[in-house]
């Protein structure tokens, strides 16, 4: 580098110069002086920071390894002043400034030792006996971080200034006066981006870090990151919990048949692509087959508009979420596959309460609360071992779709906790509550905050076993069609505890996923809507209850339904009367007796012969316009256990909470009389006003009654519903939101 000067004689100036030679590189600098900055009060005699941005060049090929650190009182002028020699290049140090100095035009410069780069500081500050300090404050923590192996994570925190005086900083990584449960994160695997410099007044900076947790093993790591400033000024500090996270890649082998499945993937997150990569994709933007002429092969489930197509292949499949993909035959057999965060143990599976307007095979019913989930774990999970309080504001019953039954068409198999199967069908062909590792499922939300907890018990290799106590149902009948090469099951189950309405135990007739299907379903009231599975309770006395069913099957043919299985904790419990209400027939269902009847579909193949066929919003199916051609009579004697003591007649007037709470705009109030007495229920709102009465002084036997109360007309808040019988008097509450 030359400097040339030439004086100002117009005629025979001289000329002179001076020469310096040094390397220069790109690996290193801006060596940059950013604190002080403009703003900044220092206090006579006191000791100060001053920071400075290393810029690699305390490593090679600069290795400089010493600065030293000038003080100029009048803008850089001169800078006669040294503040401290041989000082370490690391980015910041703690010096002292002369007593008595006073001036408005501080400067400070850093210069490097045996080199010849510097850097000045960028604006004038003042230095005087009574400074006014800065007011500083930093975000609050934790600052939390999903921290991967694989790759450097970035994160940042503010730091706001208060007043019009600047603040002067430099940041470090400690491990003093962490949260107890947490490891040390090692200091030097964090590194600042900013890590030193100067907030102006009235401003806020966000100070930005980098964090490298390559090696380090899967555990919750915390550090506290430090900003220290000026004596006097006190430091400030917020800590950072780093889960540190292995990524993983999780697979499962399909061998089987070609159709529709019910996926998910066992990791955070995950996308199209890359769960189905060796498999043949169609109809969407990134598909092995793009072509829109094609019905799309891979649907998810969107809260406001039901299934959906996914947009793209790039669409990403989160945790504990399901989705809808055909899987073609030239694939298989062939490996699903996730790569990821594995999912962990609580997993809390959140349920949308949505209403969705129903169309094509929906429409005209109005159903709300579906949610298309997936077990988000790389291994076989178990609901049985799932417990009361695991399922909040949901549905007990649980339906994956089999794409081996029925001949490779398919069929829903639903599970309420109860093993409602044949005890020939093997595991295969029957759903236990088992869902393998890569499968969804439906599920639904019974009112809003509704969610599943899938903790440790789920993920355990034994079921865990019952208590005979607590085993609700009195009986459950399972009935069995078989049509051709079709077989589907419908259950009625009855309790103390069931209702008519709206019961967290019912199945719904989802809408098959083939072209041909066959259904066989009861038909539940208020509101009127197929069930796979009906929970009903325990009636007064020697009553019957008339459960009205029906099949529809999209081929004819010659139809046998089976009483397959009763079983329960009551021991009377036996045969029921069914009535064919289209040719007047009436027989007696024992276990293992059959009807056969003849069949004849209203349409023939109406959904063409594309297997992949596109689906539109819910999967409920609509019976609107349908009447049941059959009729089950259940003779319900009042039940007795082995001991030969009656099992829905409680010890004292109880009244229980109702269910489900909170809840829109339905809900079941249950109550127990030890023996027949007058009731009366009724529903006040807080202001001690009578806004509806369910039962009006009447005469009831003994044993658990539900009543459904439709609160439509009511408006959202706190109401209380209150039983009077046998001389006492039961109070509880109930929220409602809309």
């Amino acid at each position: 580098f030359r400097l040339t000067a030439r004086d100002n004689v117009p005629i025979n100036g001289g000329v002179g110069f001076a020469q310096v030679n040094f390397s220069v590189t790109a690996n290193a600098g801006p060596f940059l002086v950013p604190a002080p900055g403009n703003g900044t009060q220092w206090q006579t005699g006191n000791d100060v920071l001053v920071a400075w941005d290393v810029a690699n060049t305390n490593i090679a090929p600069v290795n400089a390894e010493t600065v030293t650190i000038y003080l100029s009182a009048n803008a850089g002028g001169d800078f006669d002043t040294v503040l401290a020699e041989g000082v370490p290049n690391n980015g910041s140090a703690m010096v002292s400034l002369p007593a008595g100095l006073s001036t408005t035009q501080a400067r400070i410069k850093v210069k490097a030792d045996d080199h010849v780069f510097f850097n000045v500081s960028p604006a004038n500050f003042s230095i005087s006996a009574s400074p006014e300090l800065p007011v500083v404050t930093i975000e609050e923590g934790p600052i939390e971080l999903t921290v991967s192996t694989e790759e450097i994570t970035e994160g940042s925190f503010s730091v706001n200034i208060g007043n019009s005086v600047a603040y002067n900083y430099a940041a470090s990584a400690t491990s003093e006066d962490l949260p107890a449960g947490t490891q040390e994160f090692p200091a030097e695997r964090i590194s600042f981006v900013n890590g030193s410099g100067s907030v102006p007044g009235n401003s806020t900076r966000n100070i930005e870090f980098e964090v490298d947790a390559s090696d380090l093993d899967e555990a919750l790591y915390a550090s506290r990151i430090v900003l220290s400033s000026d004596n006097g000024i006190d430091e400030v500090s917020v800590v950072v919990l780093m889960d540190i996270r292995v990524e993983s890649l999780s697979t499962q082998f399909i061998t089987s048949i070609e159709g529709w499945r019910l996926a998910a993937a066992p990791v955070e997150q995950e996308t199209v692509s890359g769960v189905f990569q060796n498999f043949t994709t169609q109809g969407f933007e990134g598909a092995t087959n793009e072509s829109e002429d094609l019905n799309p092969s891979v649907y998810y489930f969107a809260r406001l508009s039901g299934l959906r197509p996914v947009p793209d292949s790039d669409f990403a499949i989160e945790g504990g979420e399901g989705v809808l993909a055909y899987l073609f035959s030239d694939d298989l057999p062939a490996t699903i596959r996730a790569f990821g965060f594995a999912n962990r143990s609580p997993f809390e599976m959140e349920l949308s309460n949505q209403t969705i307007l129903g169309t094509g095979d929906a429409a005209g019913t109005t159903q709300r609360g579906w949610n298309m989930k997936g077990n988000p774990f790389d291994q076989t999970i178990d609901l049985n071992n799932l417990g009361e309080d695991d399922i909040v504001n949901a549905y007990r019953s649980f339906q994956v779709w089999n794409h081996r039954l029925n001949n490779g068409n398919g069929g829903y198999l639903a599970w309420n906790g109860y093993d409602i199967y044949p005890d020939n069908v093997p595991d295969s062909r029957a759903f236990r509550g088992q869902v393998a590792a890569f499968e969804g499922f439906w599920t639904r939300a019974m009112s809003t905050g509704a969610s599943i907890m899938l903790d440790e018990d789920v993920l355990t290799d034994s079921e865990i076993t019952p208590d005979p106590e607590d085993q609700l149902f009195a009986a459950y009948y399972t009935l069995e069609l078989t049509a051709g090469d079709f077989t589907a099951y419908n259950v009625v189950m009855f309790s103390d505890e069931g209702s008519l309405g709206t019961d967290p135990y019912d199945a719904d007739q989802l809408t098959a996923l083939s072209n041909d299907h066959a259904y066989f379903y009861s038909v539940a009231s208020n509101p009127t809507r197929p069930l796979v599975i009906q929970s009903l309770g325990l009636n007064d006395g020697a009553a019957t209850v008339d459960v009205p069913m029906n099949v529809e099957a999209t081929f004819d043919g010659e139809f046998t339904i089976r009483l397959s299985k009763i079983t329960g904790t009551a021991r009377n419990f036996g045969s029921l009367s069914f009535t064919d209400q289209e040719t007047g027939e009436t027989v007696s269902l024992g276990l293992g007796d059959s009807y056969t009847f003849s069949y004849e579909a209203d349409e023939n193949g109406d959904e063409g012969d594309d297997p992949v066929k596109t689906f539109t919003n819910l999967p409920g199916h609509s019976i609107s316009g349908v009447t049941p051609r059959f009729m089950a009579s259940f003779n319900l004697d009042t039940p007795v256990n082995l001991n030969n003591e009656e099992l829905n007649v409680p010890q004292q007037v109880q009244l229980r909470q109702n269910y489900p709470n909170p809840f829109n705009p339905t809900t079941n109030i249950t109550f127990g009389l030890p023996e027949a007495a007058d009731v009366t229920l009724e529903v006040y709102n807080v202001a001690g006003q009578r806004v509806a009465t369910l039962v009006n002084n009447s005469r009831m036997n003994s044993g658990f009654h539900t009543i459904n109360f439709d609160a439509s007309r009511l408006a959202s808040g706190v109401y209380l519903y209150r039983l009077s019988a046998a001389g006492q008097v039961r109070t509880e509450k109930m929220t409602l939101i809309k």
